[in-house]
């Protein structure tokens, strides 16, 4: 797999089943898009390597705050449809389809044991779409 352009943020909105669930507790996302790349050598290269442009792919991470209860909001497994704001709301955001693929670890409050925060790792399904004046991709 190819490096890609990692771009970032801090607000995002998340969907499922055509309702919204706003998560404004978010410290701070992460979208690294990448290329699968063939590589590939015949007679007709003379025995050199040529490398052949495959399917794009993106991975979402994102670190969620936990505040009342601290329930995870985002469950593993589920896919969800998100904006992923550049301009903290605004109409400069990608956005697209992920499904939550890992949870890292779980930061707690010393003094209380309250959760703090967690990041989550989502794998893209489906395009990323570039809204307003971002970098198109």
């Amino acid at each position: 797999m190819a490096a890609g352009a990692t771009f970032s943020g801090t607000t995002m909105t998340f969907k499922q089943g055509g309702g919204a669930t706003v998560i404004d507790h978010t410290a701070k996302w992460n979208i690294a898009i990448s290329i699968e790349n063939a590589k590939y050598a015949t007679n007709s290269t003379a025995g050199w390597k040529e490398t052949e442009v495959g399917a794009k792919e993106f991975t979402v991470t994102v670190t969620i705050l936990l505040h009342a209860g601290g329930q995870q909001p985002l469950q593993m497994g589920t896919s969800y449809a998100f904006e992923a704001h550049i301009d903290d709301g605004g109409s400069d955001y990608y956005s697209g389809t992920a499904k939550v693929v890992s949870y890292g670890d779980l930061e707690v409050d010393p003094m209380t044991g309250d959760p703090l925060q967690q990041e989550v790792t989502m794998e893209g399904h489906g395009a990323l779409t570039a809204n307003g004046t971002v970098v198109n991709v």
